[in-house]
């Protein structure tokens, strides 16, 4: 019984760091941020991107993971350190108070006054509480890196054939957290404060104390019953220098340097236009609990989506699957898009069937991104192989969210008003910005070749790869993806600050 519950501890860490402590973050960002404080396109965008961002020191705690054992141990006190961050940033702001909303409340007839201002500077109150919320997602990504690199650990020792089945099962945990978690919020976090239709207030401090009562239980439950020794199965450490070099092979390797420049290519032409914020406010008058109620349907189909494909096509074409989802899911959403748009038909359900294809996506490219990294992965870069890739595709799509505020910085889309207006021309000027997403996410496609095939062909590449290490380029390859990184920090705090927010390239109409 005791080596049964050694053994689930990575899948209780990866439903609580995965599952439920990414999904609150994600969960309260509607109700708060778009609702709550009615924040402009532009610093939503940025504070989207700010997060992501968070989410990229990955690479830099894999590595130190992977290279520099505390004790001898290379997962357990780096995983604790992680889950210390989450736990002091909730307690932190359970006990700071929350800005007051930006709208006024009619409590007697339980409205929110969308055309009332209680709050005009809300907006310039959310510096403190964006960065405990960024510091929150840092702390979530240090601890979900090591889940992740103990996960690609034991998914080593699996028979080639099954390879993906714990993989899959440590999804599934994550998934029934995350069911959990946008319950909680779309249950408390759809009062009429919040844009939703339930008449009560709710104390924001409560709702965090909770928060980091489950990741202290979490915590500790990961500290007791994770043993190392149980993934360690081959031999044994050879000192820092000896991993620092496998590191050095694999990053500069053709085949994983391949792997990034699809994650870039990815990341930048899939971009979003900020007008989605605001369509989905006053157009599609969406609830936060009808918004979790999406996520989760979305959770379910995913589940039901791995089930599907690890029974049916875990030895498929990985870049076909990726050409087809992707494909189909465009073709899903412009209709839908168009109906609430020119106002043909606007429902808040209608709309988020737009979130549930765009979901399917995300899960399916992630999975087969996941079981791509297993394959290139070696005994010591486990860590450092997920997290590096999905560090250069958080940096690379905050740095395309930046590009994309500029450009539709010339739309006019950031603002309230062009959507209370709602005429036709305000429509089409909407409109427009969704073409020209749909025309970079078919781009996309072309990326596709940069993945292997199968898991036959990520060996072949592998071989290949370690073969061609050591040129410049591939060290001039690492070094811009840390210039993109300051970069894009600097882009996206632009819209955060009252100054800098309407800069054309902070996504605002220009200073006067």
């Amino acid at each position: 019984m005791f080596e049964r519950l050694r053994g689930s501890s990575i899948y209780v860490g990866n439903a609580a760091l995965q599952g439920f402590s990414t999904s609150i973050i994600y969960g309260l960002t509607y109700p708060l941020f778009v609702q709550y404080l009615n924040l402009p396109a532009n610093q939503l965008g940025g504070i989207g991107s700010l997060l992501s961002l968070a989410w990229s020191p990955k690479s830099l705690i894999s590595f130190t993971s992977d290279a520099f054992p505390i004790c001898g141990f290379r997962r357990l006190p780096y995983l604790m350190m992680g889950f210390l961050i989450c736990i002091t940033v909730t307690i932190s702001m359970a006990v700071v108070a929350f800005p007051e909303p930006y709208h006024d409340v009619d409590w007697e007839n339980c409205t929110k006054i969308d055309t009332e201002v209680h709050n005009p500077n809300s907006r310039n109150e959310v510096g403190f509480y964006l960065a405990m919320i960024a510091l929150w997602k840092m702390g979530t990504a240090w601890a979900d890196c090591i889940i992740d690199a103990l996960i690609i650990e034991r998914s080593l020792l699996e028979k080639k054939s099954k390879r993906g089945t714990i993989l899959a099962t440590a999804k599934v945990c994550a998934s029934g957290a995350k069911v959990f978690a946008y319950l909680f919020t779309g249950l408390v976090f759809n009062s009429v404060m919040f844009g939703g239709r339930f008449c009560f207030k709710v104390n924001i401090n409560l709702c965090f104390w909770i928060f980091a009562t489950v990741l202290i239980l979490a915590a500790t439950y990961a500290f007791i019953f994770t043993n190392e020794k149980n993934f360690q199965k081959r031999e044994e450490t050879k000192g820092s220098s000896y991993n620092l070099e496998k590191i050095k092979t694999l990053l500069l390797s053709s085949h994983y340097q391949k792997l990034l420049l699809f994650a870039i290519l990815f990341s930048m032409l899939n971009f979003h236009t900020v007008a989605g914020y605001k369509v989905e406010k006053h157009w599609a008058k969406v609830e936060p609990l009808v918004k979790s109620i999406v996520y989760i349907i979305s959770i379910l189909l995913h589940i039901l989506g791995v089930a599907i494909f690890m029974k049916k096509f875990l030895n498929t074409n990985w870049r076909l699957l990726v050409i087809i989802t992707h494909v189909i899911v465009t073709l899903l959403e412009l209709p839908i898009v168009t109906m609430t748009v020119f106002n043909i038909m606007r429902s808040q359900y209608l709309w988020f069937l737009d979130d549930i294809a765009d979901g399917i996506i995300s899960h399916w490219i992630n999975l087969i991104i996941n079981l791509i990294t297993i394959e290139y992965a070696t005994p010591g870069t486990e860590g450092i192989c997920y997290a590096f890739y999905w560090g250069t595709y958080t940096i690379s799509s905050s740095l395309s969210n930046s590009i994309s505020n500029l450009m539709f910085s010339q739309f006019d889309i950031m603002e309230d008003y062009r959507y209370l207006n709602d005429s036709f021309s305000d429509r089409v000027v909407v409109y427009m910005s969704f073409i020209i997403v749909y025309c970079g996410r078919m781009l996309v496609i072309a990326a596709v070749f940069l993945l292997p095939k199968q898991k036959a062909h990520a060996q072949k590449l592998k071989k290949n790869g370690e073969e061609s290490t050591h040129k410049w380029y591939n060290v001039a390859f690492l070094i811009g993806i840390m210039v993109c990184f300051v970069l894009s920090f600097i882009l996206n705090l632009l819209p955060q600050f009252k100054s800098t927010r309407c800069l054309m390239i902070a996504g605002g109409p220009g200073c006067k």
